[in-house]
């Protein structure tokens, strides 16, 4: 009989730990599925991050071209070789198509060539001058032309519409000549 009980006991031990490892297993299982949602909710929060940083970097690095085209003009501006010039805006209708120096401006050509009028004993003719306007552009302009009323410190920059010379009308500028 104590054999029995012996056996019986043995085989309670055996069913408890059976039992207490099916347990286990379960529990475990249980923490895994919530290991397994918390990693795939923290890659989804990874990517949302991702994409938002990435929408953030490039509006950043736009923002930060600028600023480093800015920094460059300003550079470019503290070399002393910028000076104030009076600058007028004048159109073919005033002076006729052929420049001082023979460019015809009806040409397909002048369209992509930025003419201006220059008195010749202060800017020489043939140079090219940089403008630098209040929007903070710079444009190249072709010094190819003179005018009466051009006389000293005035540049006269060729438009091709009448509206917009007169909308430009004067305004004192930086330009930099480079003869």
């Amino acid at each position: 009989m104590i054999k029995n009980i012996a056996i019986l006991i043995l085989i309670l031990l055996l069913l408890l730990t059976g039992f207490m490892f099916l347990l286990r297993e379960n529990v475990n299982y249980d923490e895994k599925l919530k290991f397994i949602e918390a990693y795939e909710q923290s890659q989804e929060k990874y990517l949302e991050n991702v994409n938002e940083l990435s929408a953030n970097y490039n509006e950043l690095e736009s923002k930060y071209q600028k600023l480093y085209e800015n920094y460059q003009k300003l550079k470019d501006l503290k070399d002393g070789n910028w000076k104030l010039y009076e600058i007028t805006a004048y159109t073919s209708n005033e002076c006729g198509f052929i420049t001082k120096l023979g460019i015809d401006l009806r040409e397909d050509y002048s369209k992509n060539l930025n003419v201006c009028a220059v008195d010749p004993e202060v800017i020489p003719l043939g140079s090219i001058v940089l403008i630098n306007f209040s929007d903070g552009n710079i444009k190249p302009y072709f010094a190819c032309d003179t005018g009466s009323a051009i006389k000293g410190k005035i540049i006269d920059i060729y438009m091709t519409d009448v509206y917009d010379a007169i909308q430009f009308g004067r305004q004192n500028l930086l330009a930099k000549i480079i003869k």
